[in-house]
C-alpha cells in the first residue's frame, strides 16, 4: 500500500528536452499513460530551438511542470537543477527520445516502497524497433562486482530515492562528462542498496546524436577513470600511475608479455590481501575477492597455457626447463592432465629429434663410404 505524507507527489519524473521534438510526443505520451499516477512531469527545455516547446505546451495536463532555459546550459547542469526542485519522495529518469512501458512506474515505485534499503533501481531495456535487449545484473551484490567493469544502469531506465540524494549531496559531476551516469552510480551505491528489476519496462532509442557516438574518446576515458575510482573507493587505496594503467588493462585486456603478466599478478594478489583484511564487515569484499581470484586465474592461465603450450613450434627439454622454472608456476594455473601431456610432449617430440639427427647421421657416414 502506497502511503504519503502530505499532497505532494509521490513521485518526480525528471525529462530535459534539447532539440528533441522528433520523438517528444512519444516520450510524454508514454510518461502521462503510466498506470501509476501520483507524480509530476518535470519537463525541463534547456534552450532548444526547434518546436519542443509547442509540443509540451500543446498538452492539458495539471501533472507537468515546464520550466525553459534561455539558453543551452547542458545536461548535467539541467538534471542537477532537476534533483533541487523535484518535490517528490522518488525521482525517474526518461530521456525526450525513450519510451515507457505502461507498468514501469507502478513496479519501480512498489519496489521501492518494499524495499527501504534501495537508493537505486533500474530495469532491462529493449533497443527501439529491434529486438536487442540490454539486461544489465540485477541483485545488488553481483551489480557492484560487475559495475567495476561496465556501468549496469540504463540512465533513462532509473528510480532514486530523493532523501539518500539530499543527505549525502549527490549531484551528477561536470568532471565525467558523457559518463555522468556511471560515475554518478558509483557514489550513489556507496550509501545504499541497488538493483535491476529483471523486465523490460524501457524503450531505448539508440541514434548518432547521442554523446556515446559524438564523444567517444571522452567517453572511454572517462569510463575508465570512473573504473579506478571504484576500486580506490572499495579497498581504501590511492593507486599510483604504473597500477592504475595495469589494473584497467586487467579488466579489459589480456597479458602481452611475461612482465605485464608478472606486474598484473602482483597488483591483482595485493587487491585481494585489501579484500580479505576488509571481509568480515561485508559481504561485498567476500564476492569481489572471488571475483579478483577467478579473474586473476583465469587470465594467468590463459597467457600461460599459451605461452608453453600453443606458440611454441616444437616441445624440448628447454621448453620444458622454461616451465618449470617459469617465476609464475604454469603446474599451478593448469589441470593435471594439461601438465602431463605437455611433459610427455616435450619428452617424446626431444626423443624424435634426437632419434631423427643419429638417422641423419647415419645416412651420411653412408653417403660418406
Amino acid at each position: 500500500m502506497l502511503t504519503k505524507i502530505d499532497n505532494t507527489p509521490l513521485v518526480s519524473v525528471l525529462l530535459p528536452v534539447y532539440n528533441g521534438a522528433t520523438h517528444l510526443p512519444e516520450s510524454i505520451d508514454s510518461i502521462l499513460s503510466q498506470t501509476f499516477r501520483d507524480f509530476e512531469l518535470m519537463i525541463i527545455n534547456d534552450g532548444s530551438s526547434d518546436n519542443s516547446e509547442e509540443i509540451i505546451k500543446s498538452y492539458n495536463d495539471s501533472r507537468i511542470v515546464y520550466k525553459k532555459h534561455s539558453k543551452n546550459e547542458g545536461l548535467i547542469a539541467t538534471l542537477n537543477e532537476g534533483i533541487d526542485q523535484a518535490r517528490g519522495k522518488y525521482i525517474i529518469r526518461m530521456d525526450a527520445d525513450d519510451v515507457s512501458m505502461p507498468r514501469r512506474f507502478e513496479k519501480q515505485v512498489a519496489f521501492m516502497e518494499e524495499n527501504s534499503a534501495y537508493g537505486l533501481l533500474g530495469t532491462w531495456t529493449q533497443v527501439m524497433d529491434s529486438e536487442e535487449i540490454y539486461r544489465p545484473y540485477i541483485d545488488d551484490m553481483t551489480i557492484r562486482v560487475e559495475q567495476l567493469r561496465l556501468n549496469q544502469f540504463i540512465h533513462t531506465s532509473v528510480i532514486l530515492r530523493k532523501s539518500v540524494l539530499i543527505e549525502h549531496q549527490l549531484y551528477y559531476s561536470n568532471d565525467f562528462y558523457a559518463t555522468e551516469d556511471y560515475e554518478f552510480w558509483v557514489r550513489v551505491a556507496a550509501c545504499c542498496k541497488v538493483a535491476n528489476l529483471d523486465e523490460v519496462l524501457v524503450k531505448y532509442r539508440k541514434h548518432a546524436g547521442q554523446a556515446s557516438s559524438i564523444h567517444s574518446k571522452m567517453q572511454v576515458e572517462n569510463a575508465d577513470r570512473t573504473r579506478i575510482l571504484q576500486i580506490e573507493l572499495a579497498v581504501g587505496i590511492q593507486l599510483n600511475p604504473q597500477e592504475r594503467h595495469y589494473y584497467l588493462r586487467f579488466l579489459q585486456e589480456r597479458p602481452e608479455n611475461d612482465e605485464e603478466l608478472s606486474i598484473e599478478n602482483n597488483l591483482l594478489r595485493k587487491l585481494l590481501q585489501l579484500c580479505k583484511a576488509k571481509e568480515k564487515g561485508t559481504n561485498f569484499y567476500y564476492y569481489l575477492g572471488k571475483q579478483f581470484s577467478k579473474d586473476l586465474r583465469l587470465k594467468t592461465k590463459r597467457y600461460l597455457f599459451n605461452k608453453f603450450v600453443i606458440q611454441p613450434t616444437r616441445f624440448s627439454w628447454k621448453l620444458l626447463y622454461d616451465f618449470f622454472t617459469f617465476p609464475i608456476s604454469p603446474a599451478r594455473y593448469m589441470s593435471f592432465a594439461e601438465t602431463t601431456a605437455f611433459i610427455f610432449k616435450c619428452l617424446f617430440f626431444y626423443k624424435k629429434s634426437r632419434s631423427e639427427k643419429s638417422r641423419a647421421g647415419s645416412n651420411s657416414l653412408l653417403h660418406q663410404t
